[in-house]
C-alpha cells in the first residue's frame, strides 16, 4: 500500500510540475513534454512491478517448501494453509494495485503528450 501511495504521489508531482512550468514559462508545449515524462515513469513502474513479481514468486515457493518440509498435525496444516491464503490475497491485491498505477499513468501520460497543450489552452489561457 505504501508503494502505491508513493507511486501516485510521484506521478501526480510530475503532472503538477508540468502544469506549473507551462504556466510559468507561458509555453503549453512544455506540458506535452511532461506527458512523455509521465509515460516514461509508467514504464519504470513496470520494471518495479516485475521485481515485485519475482519477489512474490520466491515467497510463494518458500511457503510451499516450508509446508512440505514439516510434519504437521491437521490443525497446524489448516492454520498454515489459511495463513498462506491470506498472504497470497495480499500479494494479489498488491499486484492489481501496481498494475492499475501503471495503466493509469500510461494513459494520463499519453493523453497529456497528445493533447496537453490543447487542454492547457482550454483551462488556462497562455
Amino acid at each position: 500500500m505504501k508503494f502505491v501511495i508513493l507511486t501516485m504521489l510521484i506521478g501526480s508531482m510530475i503532472v503538477g510540475a508540468g502544469v506549473y512550468l507551462s504556466i510559468y514559462f507561458g509555453d503549453a508545449y512544455i506540458f506535452r513534454r511532461f506527458g512523455a515524462l509521465t509515460t516514461a515513469y509508467a514504464a519504470i513502474i513496470v520494471l518495479v512491478q516485475i521485481a515485485l513479481e519475482n519477489r512474490f514468486e520466491k515467497i510463494k515457493e518458500e511457503m510451499q517448501m516450508n509446508k512440505s518440509a514439516k510434519e504437521m498435525s491437521p490443525a497446524e496444516e489448516e492454520f498454515f494453509d489459511r495463513f498462506n491464503a491470506n498472504k497470497m490475497r495480499v500479494f494479489a491485491r498488491q499486484r492489481t494495485n501496481i498494475a492499475i498505477c501503471v495503466a493509469l499513468f500510461a494513459v494520463i501520460g499519453e493523453i497529456i503528450h497528445g493533447f496537453g497543450d490543447f487542454v492547457l489552452h482550454l483551462i488556462v489561457i497562455i
